[in-house]
């Protein structure tokens, strides 16, 4: 009986030792946050873009087909829209003081079209 006892409280206590170690390893400090960064370019949507000389190239094009009589003086804004080819939203101001916000599509063959020009 003494035997019995003694085998009883030895299979609890490794039982509750058990319990206690799993417990700690499932114990995790909280998650940290983390800042998702977006993407550059979102398929569909327009992002915000760098002035490179590929949007260079690109106001140049919008210049000479809007067929304005000055060249330009500064990009003041880049948004791109990455679809069959790309898109570009690009608002600057020429050296007349002209302000304007061109859309050209550039397709996959790297050809240019303007779809919008406005004055601003």
């Amino acid at each position: 009986m003494m035997n019995r006892n003694v085998f009883m409280l030895l299979i609890i206590g490794f039982t509750m030792l058990a319990c206690q170690n799993s417990k700690k390893e499932n114990d995790q400090p909280p998650m940290e946050e983390h800042k998702i960064d977006k993407p550059a370019h979102i398929t569909g949507g327009w992002s915000e873009s760098e002035i490179n000389d590929d949007v260079k190239n690109v106001a140049n094009y919008a210049v000479k087909e809007i067929e304005a009589n000055s060249e330009i003086e500064k990009i003041l804004s880049v948004k791109t829209q990455i679809v069959s080819g790309r898109n570009y939203d690009i608002t600057f101001t020429l050296k007349n003081g002209e302000k304007w916000n061109v859309i050209v599509y550039k397709n996959l063959k790297n050809e240019y079209s303007l779809t919008k020009s406005m004055q601003q």
